[in-house]
């Protein structure tokens, strides 16, 4: 069973939904972009979220791509789901200046986009 996840701006990333039964289900993902309290239900992905075969594949994520997704099996003996909610992370560099041309790295820290 997948669970809540937190993706790098700007990634590549992928998300696997494994489900096993007698026969074989049929994995899919549907939703993103939802809001805190409501299902992903069965909306279409967003652009540049696909469904490949059970795994949801981000091209670049994006912060639109934040929110609830939600993996559905089904086949002949019944339907089972889980919603998962994805992060989008940006890692941002801290920085203080001696002077206007010249700047030191303090640290990067992961950051809620």
């Amino acid at each position: 069973m997948p669970d809540d996840v937190k993706l790098e701006l700007g990634s590549a990333s992928r998300v696997p939904c494994v489900a096993e039964g007698r026969v074989a289900p049929v994995v899919r993902w549907y939703g993103g972009g939802g809001v805190e309290g409501s299902a992903a239900g069965r909306r279409r992905l967003p652009v540049g979220v696909r469904d490949e075969q059970g795994v949801l594949a981000f091209d670049r994520v994006d912060r639109r791509h934040a929110g609830l997704y939600t993996c559905v099996a089904s086949s002949q003996q019944g339907t089972i789901d889980v919603t998962i909610r994805v992060d989008v992370i940006g890692i941002y560099v801290f920085s203080k200046s001696r002077d206007a041309r010249r700047f030191d790295t303090v640290q990067c820290r992961p950051v809620l986009c």
